[in-house]
């Protein structure tokens, strides 16, 4: 189970807009902003910790695998 899961349900269904229905491109650059601070909003600070757990590459995987295809 992904640490990602528990907020945004097993398959991206939880947030709003769910992560499932937008495409990998816009995941990544929404976890990119969060690496550098240029994005997020009220959970910003969770968001920032568990993105700098990871390496680009991962953050990619994770963006393909959830993201709308």
């Amino acid at each position: 189970k992904s640490s990602c899961a528990g907020c945004h349900g097993s398959m991206g269904e939880k947030v709003n807009p769910p992560l499932n229905e937008q495409t990998p491109d816009a995941i990544m650059t929404k976890l990119k902003g969060y690496a550098d601070g240029s994005f997020g909003g009220e959970k910003k600070s969770v968001m920032v910790n568990v993105v700098k757990k990871h390496k680009e590459d991962d953050l990619k995987t994770i963006a393909d695998f959830i993201g709308k295809k």
